[in-house]
């Protein structure tokens, strides 16, 4: 069976944070975070990279207004040791 890690992806303490939350073991659930969240996040930053690369835009912009969003780009065939539920994605 192949497991589809859930990280919820924040800024804390000045640093962009992935903490995993839970898994799904469906692609197509996987898929659905990746295209409904992770490319809000992906899509800001094409937007505003030259900003961001001279510094005159931080990435803590962003999550002034998102404060998390979720990515689900972690595959596995095990999830044992990793104390993970599984994630209804519709509570997201």
């Amino acid at each position: 069976m192949e497991y589809y890690i859930i990280d919820k992806i924040e800024y804390i303490n000045g640093v962009v944070t992935y903490t995993p939350i839970g898994y799904t073991t469906s692609l197509e659930n996987s898929n659905f975070i990746h295209d409904n969240h992770e490319v809000v996040f992906l899509n800001w930053i094409k937007q505003n990279k030259e900003d961001l690369e001279n510094g005159e835009l931080s990435i803590s912009v962003f999550f002034d207004n998102i404060p998390l969003i979720y990515t689900s780009s972690q595959q596995t065939n095990s999830i044992e040791g990793m104390e993970l539920n599984e994630i209804n994605i519709t509570e997201l």
